[in-house]
């Protein structure tokens, strides 16, 4: 297995080419993937080949009455910001629940609330995907539909 996880996050979604496989099968054409050569620093040697990933048309999936994990304040320009608070992998199990109408068919997605560098929505049939290529803990916060 390549030190290099199979999926992570720093201004931009990274992933590997099984990845990108998994979001094209479930996705076809719905997102678009960059190459990206990652290299050693000392020789420029190429250690692995990756994808950008532009994850495309955001959905508001959140239901903010249901979801019990939201913090909800109002931003610099006096609109309502939703932010999914981290406390939902608390013990108390707070859950954030998602209108299932709106994100019928859809595997991964950005949206009110899971925005910013390692935050996006999956699926669960993405997320068992991802961990059929790479069993380590994800340093991803990943919102399961489930």
């Amino acid at each position: 297995m390549s030190e290099v996880p199979t999926l992570f996050s720093t201004q931009f979604w990274f992933c590997s080419k099984a990845i990108k496989e998994a979001i094209d099968q479930l996705e076809p054409g719905k997102h678009r993937f960059h190459p990206f050569s990652l290299r050693d620093a000392s020789g420029g040697h190429e250690i692995e080949q990756l994808y950008i990933i532009n994850i495309l048309d955001p959905v508001d999936a959140v239901d903010v009455e249901k979801s019990e994990n939201l913090d909800i304040y109002k931003g610099f320009d006096g609109q309502e910001v939703v932010k999914v608070s981290p406390l939902y992998l608390s013990k108390d199990k707070r859950e954030t629940a998602l209108h299932p109408d709106r994100i019928k068919g859809r595997h991964l997605w950005l949206g009110p609330g899971a925005y910013g560098p390692g935050k996006a929505f999956v699926s669960d049939a993405l997320h068992d995907m991802i961990k059929q290529h790479d069993s380590r803990p994800s340093p991803l916060i990943f919102y399961r539909t489930k």
